[in-house]
C-alpha cells in the first residue's frame, strides 16, 4: 500500500507552494483526489510525476542549437 500525504506533505514532497499544488491538482496536472474538504496525494503518483519530468528533459537532448544571423547568414551557435 502506497503512503498518502495531505495537501502540505504532498506541496513540501514537490518543493511547491500548497496553492500551487492545489490548482495544479484541480487541473489534472498533478494526480490527486478531494475527499470531503481535503486533498489527498499518493506517494507513488507524485514519485511518477517527478520521473515523467525527467523523461521530457532527456528527451530533449542537447540544448545547443545553430541558428542563422539574418544580416550576415552566418551560422551561430546558441547554448541555453
Amino acid at each position: 500500500m502506497s503512503a498518502t500525504f495531505t495537501l502540505e506533505e504532498a506541496a513540501r514532497f514537490l518543493q511547491l507552494h500548497p496553492t500551487t499544488l492545489g490548482a495544479k491538482a484541480r487541473s489534472g496536472e498533478i494526480p490527486g483526489a478531494k475527499l470531503g474538504k481535503r486533498w489527498v496525494f499518493l506517494e507513488v503518483d507524485l514519485m511518477e510525476y517527478v520521473r515523467s519530468h525527467y523523461a521530457s528533459r532527456a528527451l530533449q537532448g542537447d540544448s545547443t542549437e545553430e541558428s542563422v544571423c539574418h544580416s550576415t547568414n552566418a551560422k551561430t551557435r546558441l547554448t541555453g
